[in-house]
This record gives C-alpha cells, structure tokens and sequence, in this order.
C-alpha cells in the first residue's frame, strides 16, 4: 500500500495594479472648427537677391465680429506669421518704413502704400477671408527709395 503525501502549496499574495488612462488630443477634421494662420514675407531687393527686412510690423485687422487685431513683426529673414487666427474676414496691413517704397507685389491683391507720414507708409497686403487653413499672403518687395 501506498501511503498518500501531502505536497505543501504555496500562497503568493497578489496586488492591485492600477490602470492609467493615457491623455488624447483630439484635433478638428472640419476646417471650421480650427484657426488658421497667415504669414507672408518682406523684403527688399539687394542688387538681384531679395533680403528679408526685419522689425516690420504687421497687423491684421478682424473686419466685423468683435474688430479684433491681431499682430505679428517680420523675423530676420523678413518672414512673419500670425497663428491661431478665428475664422472671419481680416484687413492685413504693414506699417514700412519711409527708407522704403514699393518694388512689386507678387499676389494678385494687394492695395499698395495707402497712407504715408513722415516716418512709415501703410502697405495694404490684403483683405482676406480666414478659413482655418494657413494662408500665405505676399511676398512684399521694397527698394530703397
């Protein structure tokens, strides 16, 4: 006869993990629940090659709604860029300074010098209809006057 062995058994004590809920962006796929953005460059023509001009204020200007303004000033290379800009209808504007007249604009649009004082001119780049899509506005030529 066999005599019957108790085999010992163990217990291994468990713990409780805690779950972790990972954070989610959602981003908009309808265009009309996003901003947009406008940018654009100006510069001056230096012998055959166009160089940015830093420090030139740019400001869009919301046509109805609430009439906000919206600003942004060109970078080293001359580039600027307005972002997170509601849907709605903007007069884009760029104060130039006297030193500076009109060369050409490459846009279709676009008003020219409109106003002019001593110091700076008002340059018209556009009226514009944000969408929520980014909207490049002009490369603005200057020469030296």
């Amino acid at each position: 006869p066999t005599t019957p062995t108790t085999v010992p058994t163990t217990t291994v004590p468990t713990t409780t993990v805690p779950t972790t809920t990972v954070p989610t962006t959602t981003v908009p796929t309808d265009p009309a629940e996003s901003n947009g953005a406008l940018l654009g460059r100006i510069a001056h023509l230096d012998g055959s090659a166009a160089t940015g001009i830093p420090g030139i204020k740019v400001r869009a200007e919301e046509q109805g709604g609430d009439g906000a303004v919206l600003r942004a000033t060109t970078g080293v290379d001359g580039r600027w860029e307005i972002v997170d800009v509601p849907a709605g209808t903007y007069r884009v504007v760029a104060e130039i300074p006297a030193a500076y007249q009109p060369m050409e604009q490459t846009h279709a649009w676009g008003d020219g010098p409109t106003s002019m004082d001593g110091s700076a001119w008002t340059a018209v780049l556009g009226v514009v209809e944000v969408d929520g899509q980014p909207l490049d506005l002009v490369d603005l030529l200057l020469r030296h006057r």
